[in-house]
């Protein structure tokens, strides 16, 4: 897509290069120019973040169970709902955390409890 963008600056620079006199191009096609070249680098910098869908972000973040029954789960991650599995018990509610992905089913935990700090448990 951003060799289409490129592509059509160009030519449209390319068009006042050849049709309209020497001090207008300057004026007209330096602008262009530099359009062309922030939208050119910003593209490619896009091309080098790293991802942000797919199987390697979904393994360690969280879902949240919504139904339950019979070993078979759906759980919502990120606003969709997914068919998933645990070997573990987990209630619908219930937090767990995403440990692969075997085509659209999730492999599932239920998340470690999170201890809370007691008053003895300040420092002295």
């Amino acid at each position: 897509m951003h060799h289409l963008l490129l592509l059509i600056m160009v030519a449209v620079g390319v068009a006042f290069f050849f049709l309209l006199p020497w001090p207008l191009n300057l004026i007209l096609y330096a602008p262009l120019f530099i359009a062309a070249a922030i939208a050119y680098g910003k593209a490619l910098r896009a091309q080098g973040l790293p991802t942000q869908t797919g199987e390697s972000v979904m393994v360690g973040a969280t879902a949240r169970v919504m139904k339950e029954g019979d070993g078979a789960l759906e759980v919502m991650y990120e606003g969709e709902i997914w068919r998933a599995v645990s070997a573990a018990p987990v209630a619908t509610g219930d937090e767990v955390v995403i440990q692969r992905v075997d085509g659209l089913t999730l492999h599932v935990a239920p998340l470690p409890p999170t201890r809370t700090p007691t008053p003895s448990d300040a420092p002295s």
